[in-house]
């Protein structure tokens, strides 16, 4: 298995868990499930799968200095805030643009900033599997 990239989706309104979540502080900067806000926990998960300059962040412009804040591990221009909120479609349309600049050849994938996985190994292997399907297409 290459070195696949990871382009973790991190905008959101901050709506959805209201009166804690706001705009500037969305759920995935919070600790909502377990002692880590939600996108180090994203972050972390993703330590053995990837180096660290293969792993970018979407986010907006109004989070983009927390999540900076929050990965001080990863290089500065793998953190990007968009101007403007466009949804799902156009997050993965930046992503194969950006990962394709870097490398046209490489797979990658595209993670929610929020989702809760407490079996890491499994989400590893399910991952490394996935990764080698792609490789071989």
């Amino acid at each position: 298995m290459s070195s696949p990239y990871f382009v973790i989706m991190a905008g959101g309104r901050g709506e959805r868990f209201w009166p804690e979540s706001r705009l500037r502080r969305p759920k995935q900067l919070l600790p909502i499930v377990g002692g880590a806000p939600m996108l180090r926990q994203t972050l972390d998960r993703l330590a053995d799968l990837a180096p660290r300059d293969h792993i970018l962040i979407l986010t907006n412009r109004l989070q983009e200095a927390a999540v900076r804040a929050m990965c001080p591990d990863l290089p500065p221009e793998n953190i990007v805030g968009e101007p403007a909120a466009r949804d799902t479609a156009a997050a993965v349309a930046l992503a194969l643009l950006l990962v394709s600049r870097r490398d046209p050849n490489a797979v990658f994938a595209m993670l929610p900033s929020d989702a809760a996985i407490h079996d890491t190994a499994g989400f590893h292997a399910s991952v490394r599997a996935a990764v080698e399907a792609a490789e071989r297409e």
